[in-house]
């Protein structure tokens, strides 16, 4: 009787473990792989030269990967840098089943510089708190591009997928017309105010925000220089202020024109500077507007009597 007690004892014991490891979820962890394709931030955009968005010396195009969970916390993140727009770069990480998003990023560095990046990343532990600022100098206009792609995804298996990142920048093309056409002036600028800096993340879309309260330097082309200039990117922005400024030597100048324009992330825009009449204009891009002509004849008037004689041309002082 005590040995059938033991074993009906023992038999319950087994079952029980049985029962356990059968309800028991085992946590699997998958491999995944994620590739990031930076080509498409500047695939769409109409370029002067095939390499003009080649990165040359030191510089080189940083891909950033950030991975959160469905609360919103990092669960890791990694970063390669490469040669330019046209490389790849994978990162191999192990998943727990769940929802995940994921958060790509490309921007330019150079890491031989005092101040290597162009945008910085702080607050990444949670995805709605990441904070993206522009934190160096305007140094080259085309090298400020920020590409951003942000995807949701569940794992489930072990799994290789490609993110496509895309421009969070838009970008201007600029060029002038006639720019030696009046004699008093050494040198134009284009200057804007209330441009956005910073990028947030809310509700899975970004946000862009902090607008600069100062007068920012945007282009300073070399004096005698006509048609192209170069480009600049600036952050998606609603009726960005942009002023041409006329230097009449290092220290004297006066603000000469104006144009309002509202700039969407990932399109592209021409700004023409029309020096004879001093007008901005600003459309969609097309490069058949350029008019690189070299032979109109100095006007003997100055900028300034030209401005004191047009009561309807745009006139205040820089501050």
């Amino acid at each position: 009787m005590k040995k059938l007690l033991y074993l009906i004892a023992v038999a319950c014991v087994l079952f029980g473990f049985t029962s356990c490891n059968k309800d028991k979820k085992i946590d699997v962890d998958y491999n995944v792989t994620v590739t990031l394709n930076p080509s498409t931030v500047v695939s769409g955009f109409e370029l002067w030269q095939s390499d003009d968005l080649d990165l040359t010396g030191s510089a080189k195009l940083r891909l950033q990967l950030f991975v959160y969970d469905k609360d919103g916390k990092l669960v890791c993140k990694d970063e390669k840098n490469v040669a330019g727009y046209s490389s790849n770069a994978s990162f191999k990480m192990m998943l727990p089943e769940g929802e995940y998003t994921f958060l790509a990023s490309s921007n330019v560095v150079n890491p031989r510089q005092d101040t290597p990046e162009i945008w910085g990343f702080s607050l990444v532990e949670e995805i709605n708190n990441i904070k993206i600022d522009k934190v160096s100098e305007y140094i080259e206009g085309k090298k400020e591009i920020l590409g951003l792609k942000l995807i949701k995804k569940t794992i489930s298996k072990s799994e290789t997928f490609t993110i496509d990142i895309l421009s969070a920048t838009a970008l201007v093309n600029i060029a002038y017309d006639s720019f030696n056409y009046w004699q008093d002036v050494v040198q134009y600028r284009i200057v804007c105010y209330n441009k956005n800096n910073t990028v947030r993340v809310s509700n899975n879309e970004f946000i862009y925000s902090n607008p600069s309260s100062n007068w920012v330097n945007v282009v300073t082309p070399d004096i005698g220089y006509d048609g192209y200039i170069g480009y600049m990117a600036l952050l998606p922005n609603t009726d960005l202020d942009f002023h041409l400024v006329a230097f009449f030597d290092q220290s004297t100048y006066t603000e000469v024109s104006e144009a309002v324009q509202t700039l969407v992330g990932g399109q592209q825009y021409f700004m023409l500077i029309d020096i004879p009449t001093l007008d901005i204009t600003i459309s969609s891009i097309n490069k058949s507007n350029i008019t690189n002509n070299n032979n109109k004849k100095y006007n003997s008037s100055s900028v300034l009597d030209i401005i004191a004689n047009n009561p309807n041309l745009y006139e205040s002082s820089l501050k």
